[in-house]
């Protein structure tokens, strides 16, 4: 039996918070809920804390009930897809909407639902997103009988617990790379009889930046984007097909031997992350938005740069070497080539690189099992909501 969302569920839309004070683990009254507290890593399914906390309700449309199914319904926040359910009466901002499940749904198999649909997808509005009763209220979903829903769900949680634990097997073993890197090298410049030299020093030939797409080109070739340097690792899915009227020259392409790094972005944090390409990737141009740099690996070992690029003492100088024209932050090939990187002996580099290795084999063992469970975990809940599981 389907029934409309409508039908089986109420609504109440977020309003303005009253004034509340900081949220200590109080057992009465109410959260205030923001989207930003939807982050918070303990509120990941279930919502059980806030940055702030009210002994009085606020008003009666802004109260979600225990239980309740909370999304962001304005703006951006949309998009992000945050779907949480309450665990006690929450008071909502503007920016949140919550849905009530009768008593012939279970909030759990509701949870599991709506996360099988993208919210932008069922929004409204045109420069601005928005979601309210109206997009709702019409949707259709299966109604089994409560036992069955939370059957349904739990076999949902259960996959989606190994899931989790897969995700923080990986999690801990990037804890572990840093805790290596720390117990090494320190901070970065913890060895006095370590040289702390300029990073042109050990560069094989000239930094270069990297070549820009032309208008009105016609040779087709792929080109990395700013997010492939600027994740968590180097990332060569991250890439367009753009032209250009010549064919760009070997020095603009891939080499696992330059280091590349973001040379320009609104935001300070992104410039000059970089990382070394795990392979020379000869069908791919790097952009002007970076900038190369040919490591000599006689004196620098790749992985221990890579963690010693991000150390606050490397980071120091990046930002302070910045410049900022229209809101766009920049470094240039002068600042880069005069960052001073410590230089460890290189028998304890590559030392450091080994172990490196071998735990980013174990994560990518762990990455493969967790792309299975994603798989697994689809499958099911396709089953699931057809009546299948």
């Amino acid at each position: 039996m389907r029934r409309t969302l409508g039908e089986v569920a109420d609504f109440y839309g977020g309003a303005s918070l009253p004034e509340g004070e900081a949220f200590s683990n109080q057992s009465e009254g109410y959260l205030l809920l923001r989207v930003s507290d939807l982050n918070l890593p303990q509120n990941s399914v279930y919502v059980t804390k806030s940055f702030q906390w009210s002994a009085k309700p606020g008003q009666k449309s802004a109260t979600a009930p225990e239980g309740s199914l909370v999304i962001p319904k304005r703006g951006g926040a949309i998009g992000t897809n945050k779907k949480r359910i309450t665990t006690r009466d929450c008071i909502l901002d503007p920016n949140l909407m919550a849905i009530h499940p009768h008593k012939e749904l279970d909030v759990r198999f509701l949870y599991h639902w709506f996360r099988t649909f993208d919210l932008l997808d069922i929004s409204s509005g045109t420069t601005v997103p928005q979601l309210n009763k109206q997009d709702l209220h019409p949707l259709q979903l299966p109604i089994p009988s409560v036992e069955e829903q939370c059957r349904i769900a739990e076999v949902l949680d259960k996959a989606d617990e190994l899931r989790a634990k897969r995700r923080r097997a990986i999690a801990l073993l990037d804890e572990l790379a840093q805790s290596i890197f720390h117990q090494i090298f320190g901070n970065g410049k913890n060895a006095p009889d370590w040289p702390v030299e300029a990073l042109s020093v050990h560069l094989t030939e000239s930094s270069r930046n990297g070549l820009s797409p032309s208008t009105g080109g016609s040779i087709e070739e792929k080109v990395l984007t700013l997010s492939a340097i600027t994740g968590a690792a180097f990332d060569e899915t991250a890439f367009k097909v753009s032209t250009f009227t010549e064919h760009p020259p070997k020095s603009k392409r891939v080499n696992h031997r330059d280091l590349l790094v973001c040379r320009g972005n609104g935001n300070l944090h992104f410039v000059g992350l970089g990382f070394f390409p795990r392979r020379d990737m000869p069908d791919t141009v790097f952009p002007d938005t970076m900038i190369a740099a040919r490591i000599n690996y006689n004196a620098l070992d790749r992985e221990y740069l890579e963690y010693a690029w991000r150390t606050k003492f490397v980071r120091t100088q990046i930002e302070s070497g910045a410049r900022t024209t229209n809101g766009t932050f920049k470094i240039n090939q002068k600042v880069l080539n005069s960052l001073r990187i410590p230089i460890p002996p290189i028998d304890i580099q590559k030392d450091f690189g080994h172990r490196i290795r071998s735990l980013e084999a174990a994560k990518e063992t762990q990455k493969k099992h967790l792309a299975k469970l994603d798989e697994l975990f689809v499958s099911l809940q396709s089953r699931a909501f057809r009546g299948k599981l």
